[in-house]
């Protein structure tokens, strides 16, 4: 489940990144913990049935120590297709877009600068369709959606 990136630094060091596009778990990528969540739609509280234009997402705590935001961004870019808007396979609708929530001016250079990189590299056929996007509000996916691939 990747798509849209929320980093937020925690006390202990380690941070925090949301990532839209929710079809693949962060397999390979060194990561501390994840979990579903609904992110950039209106709706509060949402709920599977009823979370308006809200993205699943994942949110992902990881370790700078082990990698980076930038690294991160990269695997996303792998792991789902960028220029197809609103849809992801058979996932179609608002729900399945491309998005990187960013947390603070540098995250979102970042996230800018892979973007155009990802462009440039011709990895993908058409141009990359992901939006960037400042973090809102979020809530976390009913557990039914959590560690979905792996049931």
């Amino acid at each position: 489940m990747l798509g849209r990136l929320l980093l937020n630094v925690g006390d202990d060091g380690q941070r925090d990144i949301g990532v839209g596009e929710p079809i693949l778990s962060p397999i390979g990528v060194p990561i501390e913990r994840w979990s579903c969540r609904l992110y950039g739609g209106e709706t509060a509280n949402p709920t599977y049935r009823n979370h308006g234009s809200h993205a699943e997402a994942i949110e992902i705590t990881y370790d700078p120590a082990r990698t980076d935001y930038r690294a991160l961004l990269e695997f996303f870019f792998q792991v789902h297709d960028p220029t197809t808007l609103n849809r992801q396979g058979n996932d179609a609708g608002l729900s399945y877009r491309s998005a990187i929530f960013y947390l603070d001016d540098e995250q979102r250079r970042v996230a800018d600068a892979t973007i155009a990189e990802v462009d440039a590299s011709g990895l993908w056929p058409r141009k990359v369709v992901t939006e960037v996007t400042p973090a809102g509000a979020f809530w976390k996916a009913e557990p039914e959606h959590q560690d979905y691939l792996q049931r």
